[in-house]
């Protein structure tokens, strides 16, 4: 059965694209047939994904009556949607494009409306601002009746941080994953521990029994600040 997941949040920076990239691209090694579609105005989710010298269509022209498979372009092993170039795009034949798409995951960057998915990831880091963000959203996935769950983005980043354990009773949602924050992915560089994250994230979301942290390098020094601050005085 089809799957429309919204990753999403209210605060900006904290790093939805690299969160729904990376769990297109881990969903897409399950061999489940994945397409990643870009739905902030002008967004640069192409770029990031070094798919902007190829990118000819996008989510405007869903509008125009295009099918997703025609709007999508191949990124590596799943299927890409550029960000929309007008504003005001999103409507109601943008929305039949999208769920009438043929893949078994549609992931939407920063979609404009809950009611389309099935499953709302909200991205937060352990940040005040960004757990106030993630609260108001997941108070509004349950409202309109969508699965909520949690990633903590830049895990480990900010010395006064909200600890997991609080977000996760603030949000009252599931946590689906936790990516470190490692300071040389600022520069570009691949992450070992970044892309396992991610892909437990992912195989969270589809139902897999696997621990936050399984399979990471820096496993004790992630459970020790997972834990941190939430022990009795």
């Amino acid at each position: 059965m089809k799957k429309i997941i919204g990753v999403l949040s209210y605060k900006g920076g904290v790093g939805t694209s690299t969160v729904s990239g990376g769990i297109a691209r881990a969903l897409a090694e399950m061999e489940y047939k994945v397409c990643l579609v870009d739905c902030k105005y002008c967004g640069d989710l192409d770029i990031i994904l070094g798919a902007e010298d190829r990118r000819l269509t996008g989510l405007d022209d869903l509008s125009r009556g295009m099918s997703l498979e025609q709007a999508a372009i191949k990124c590596g092993a799943f299927d890409f949607c550029g960000a929309p170039y007008l504003k005001n795009s999103w409507n109601e034949e943008c929305v039949k494009g999208i769920t009438e798409g043929e893949y078994d995951y549609i992931i939407l960057d920063s979609p404009l409306e809950l009611g389309v998915c099935h499953m709302a990831v909200i991205v937060t880091t352990q940040n005040p601002s960004g757990v106030r963000a993630a609260e108001c959203l997941a108070d509004e996935a349950e409202d309109a009746g969508v699965l909520g769950g949690i990633v903590v983005n830049r895990f480990g980043e900010f010395e006064k941080a909200v600890s997991v354990e609080e977000i996760i009773d603030l949000t009252h949602s599931r946590l689906l994953g936790a990516v470190p924050y490692i300071p040389f992915l600022c520069e570009g560089k691949e992450s070992y521990e970044k892309d396992n994250a991610l892909w437990n994230t992912a195989a969270r979301i589809v139902g897999r029994d696997v621990p936050v942290f399984e399979g990471s390098r820096q496993r004790n020094m992630l459970k020790k600040i997972l834990n941190k601050g939430t022990k009795k005085k």
